[in-house]
């Protein structure tokens, strides 16, 4: 299992993962905006990552077998 970044709690993690997840995000985006359920995935993932791990930027094995692999945008080391 991975870290949290510094000075997050399980308690705070789990409050972020319930309501950036929830059906309300969801349905706002993918029903009425529709987001491509891909980019919604990666979005999440995005915003998920910086806020509970405290990564910039997600490392390529932690995305390569995920369905929307490409959609996640690449790390500066990748981009260089």
């Amino acid at each position: 299992m991975g870290d949290l970044r510094l000075g997050l709690d399980v308690d705070r993690a789990t409050d972020l993962v319930v309501v950036l997840a929830g059906h309300d995000v969801y349905r706002g985006l993918v029903q009425e905006a529709r987001w491509p359920v891909m980019v919604y995935k990666a979005w999440l993932f995005n915003a998920l990552n910086p806020a509970a791990a405290g990564h910039a930027h997600p490392r390529p094995a932690a995305t390569a077998e995920l369905s929307f692999a490409g959609v996640v945008p690449p790390t500066t080391a990748e981009a260089t």
